[in-house]
């Protein structure tokens, strides 16, 4: 046999180089034979689940089934996700309000309701009027805890009769369950917090035996063994107020168990009821954190980095025209997006067929026969962004091109911008108008130098040290000249149109007279009446001024636009953010995950998109004539700019370019 082995050593080799040694017994003897395609579906599954493993991942590619529903069915979100640039995500947050980094202590929260007790008839702002509802709870809590108790009568003689603690006990059983609910899956913990000691039963009598939650010292204990609770449950930066709120509640609770009978203080039952509100608050604050975190480091990279939410908006959109027309997905087998063509968006291709025929046709022959495809893919979008300006963003009957006058059906794959975008049509309309009555203010005052140190003092702003105090008090003046002058411009509706234009008269006169203030020509009188007569006019549209200001807007929007990515740059949208964590993650390593105290440090170097954008329209449109509102039309000409790379993000390859492709060889072929 060893000889036998021996002389056989070179057939073992080559058996060696036909088939894997390396491979488990599970893979290397698992061969697709007759016999083994013969055996019944049962004893196959586990093999074709093996052999299968490239198909369930290109399936898991384009189903999202990490996605909640929540998430994947919330549209808004999802969209709001899209348009953000990569230097957004990381104060990206799934309920849309700004992050709150700050924890308040409990003196800090206790003074902002007593603030918002004093709330006025006339203060609109949602925080504050949740934070009045939120004090008034609070009072009527503490005057249910001094009437008696309902157990009273039926047992005078107990130290709590003088108190209804039901109230408060109703309060910390809320918190329990809000702690339990940050655990869900941790059911063995759930036990530390028990109900029972916290919930009295209103058929007890003298005779029976009551709850450990009977007096107000018990209830005191049993709120601290929560806060104990709350705080192993939040970040170490929110524990800290709650450690500091034990502090003081501890002393406290020993001297209530010390005391033969409960006191009625109303101090006190008014510390316990804010304390818990208190604890309420932060474990809501927690909740919040911990959705925050997985929306960053789990559906964020779902929806942006693996292109889920451009999927779930194609799919979204191929069942609302589907919906509107009234018949179902046809075919059987293939994706939603297959279903999604233009013969159901009658409204975008009509906006393609007027983008392609108002196109600039000097270099067309050269395109259509010298260029490779990603050409003709810059080609189009230039093409697009260009009519995304001229034929919607700002169509009116006043153009002077006459394919554009005629009203335009808005395109069905904006409709979850529609709103945004009336919005942002009236901010900029503001702003011009805004622009036209500082241009009138700076001449009449003399001072034709007061837009350009505007536009030097915006630009400059962040890199104030605050060592020139005088320069620091006229830009805060000069601030809130012009915050006056908005708040006039934006007040349309809230009165008369005779107090409405007074007022916008009024602020633009008191903003050419600080002005007039700051400059050395001081002998040459202030020309209010004329500086009304023309504030009339451009209220009414009908100045001259203002007319080519929005001409010269819409000049930088158009080269904003077009040049979105800057002038010789090809940075794009998709570039990996250091923010959102990596897709996948490595076997037994934990994944790197965004921290609310520190940014991450990865990529020092990597460029500010946005940042850059704003800060080359801001000069853009200061060079123009439009500074004083130069900052607003920038962020206006960004939220524009992210608005069509979306669109041609999410349709561009799948619906637009076909088109476009369509159009030209029509086009060339006749």
């Amino acid at each position: 046999s060893s000889n036998s082995n021996n002389s056989n050593s070179d057939d073992d080799q080559a058996g060696a180089a036909a088939s894997p040694p390396l491979l488990p017994p599970s893979i290397a003897h698992n061969l697709p034979t007759e016999q083994t395609t013969m055996t019944s579906t049962t004893s196959t599954s586990s093999n074709s689940n093996n052999s299968n493993s490239d198909d369930d991942q290109a399936g898991a590619a384009a189903s999202p089934p990490l996605l909640p529903p929540s998430i994947a069915h919330n549209l808004p979100l999802i969209h709001r996700c899209l348009l953000a640039d990569p230097s957004e995500y990381e104060s990206l947050t799934w309920s849309g309000r700004p992050r709150q980094w700050s924890t308040p202590s409990y003196e800090e929260f206790v003074a902002d309701l007593q603030e918002a007790s004093n709330l006025h008839d006339d203060n609109n702002n949602p925080e504050t009027i949740a934070l009045a509802m939120k004090r008034a709870f609070l009072d009527q809590v503490c005057q249910r805890i001094q009437s008696p108790s309902p157990s009273s009568q039926r047992d005078p003689s107990s130290s709590s009769a003088l108190l209804n603690l039901q109230p408060a006990q109703d309060l910390l059983l809320e918190l329990h369950q809000q702690l339990r609910a940050l655990i869900p899956s941790r059911t063995d913990l759930h036990g530390l917090l028990r109900d029972e000691p916290v919930q009295r039963d209103a058929t007890t009598t003298k005779d029976e035996p009551r709850s450990s939650c009977s007096s107000m010292a018990q209830l005191w204990a049993l709120t601290i063994q929560a806060a104990r609770a709350t705080s192993l449950l939040e970040s170490e930066a929110r524990a800290a107020s709650t450690r500091a709120w034990i502090a003081v509640a501890q002393p406290r609770q020993e001297e209530l168990a010390a005391s033969t009978t409960d006191s009625d203080s109303s101090l006190t039952i008014f510390f316990l009821v804010s304390s818990l509100l208190y604890l309420l608050y932060k474990a809501e604050l927690c909740a919040n954190d911990k959705q925050e975190f997985y929306f960053s480091t789990l559906w964020l990279p779902l929806l942006v980095r693996q292109q889920q939410g451009a999927a779930l908006e194609r799919a979204a959109l191929a069942q609302r025209q589907q919906q509107q027309q009234g018949n179902g997905i046809s075919g059987s087998g293939g994706s939603v997006v297959e279903s999604l063509t233009l013969e159901a968006l009658p409204a975008t291709r009509a906006w393609l067929q007027e983008a392609y025929e108002n196109r600039d046709t000097t270099n067309d022959n050269r395109r259509n026969d010298d260029t490779s495809t990603e050409d003709q893919h810059h080609h189009y979008h230039r093409l697009l962004r260009t009519s995304w300006v001229r034929d919607i963003l700002f169509r009116s009957p006043h153009n002077n091109n006459t394919a554009t006058t005629a009203s335009l059906v808005w395109p069905e794959i904006f409709y979850l911008d529609q709103a945004f975008f009336q919005g942002l049509r009236l901010r900029i309309r503001l702003a011009v108008a805004g622009s036209a009555l500082a241009l009138y203010a700076s001449r009449v005052a003399h001072n034709p130098q007061a837009l350009t140190t505007t536009t030097t003092s915006n630009a400059d702003n962040n890199n104030n040290n605050g060592h020139d105090d005088d320069n620091n008090n006229d830009n805060d003046e000069l601030e809130l000249r012009r915050a006056a002058l908005v708040n006039a411009m934006g007040a349309r509706g809230q009165a008369s149109e005779t107090v409405y234009r007074h007022d916008i008269i009024d602020a633009t006169v008191q903003l050419a007279r600080y002005w007039k203030r700051s400059t050395t020509a001081t002998n040459t009188p202030l020309d209010e009446d004329a500086l009304r007569q023309h504030c009339r006019g451009v209220i009414l549209g009908q100045d001259p001024v203002l007319q080519l200001l929005e001409q010269r807007m819409k000049t930088c929007f158009e080269e904003l636009i077009q040049h979105g990515n800057g002038e010789g740059t090809t940075t794009t949208t998709t570039t990996t953010n250091p923010v959102v964590a990596p897709a996948r993650l490595q076997s037994d390593r934990a994944a790197p995950t965004l921290s609310s105290s520190q940014p991450p440090k990865q990529q020092p170097q990597r460029p500010h998109r946005k940042r850059d954008f704003l800060q080359r329209a801001n000069a853009l449109f200061g060079r123009r004539g439009l500074s004083f509102f130069g900052s607003d039309l920038a962020l206006c000409s960004w939220n524009a700019l992210r608005v069509i790379e979306t669109a041609l993000d999410i349709y561009g390859a799948a619906l637009l370019e076909p088109e476009l492709s369509r159009l030209a060889a029509e086009s060339t072929s006749s």
